[in-house]
């Protein structure tokens, strides 16, 4: 079995996948933007520091940041 196989499987029987970006420098920024347009997809964004530009990411998203995992 795979990654896909196993994500796969669970975005089929309607549940949406969780994922979180740790860091939301410009790569976790990146991610999170084109993770945020899946539908089957349930986004959350943890940074202790965040930027301005990461404040504003979250805010067009209408996430919260979190900061930390816990």
């Amino acid at each position: 079995r795979d990654l896909f196989y196993d994500c796969t499987k669970i975005a089929l029987k309607g549940e949406r996948m969780r994922i979180a970006v740790i860091g939301l420098g410009e790569v976790g920024r990146c991610y999170a933007g084109a993770l945020a347009q899946h539908a089957d997809v349930r986004l959350a964004l943890c940074e202790p520091a965040p930027s301005p530009a990461a404040r504003a990411l979250a805010g067009d998203l209408g996430l919260p940041i979190h900061a930390d995992t816990g």
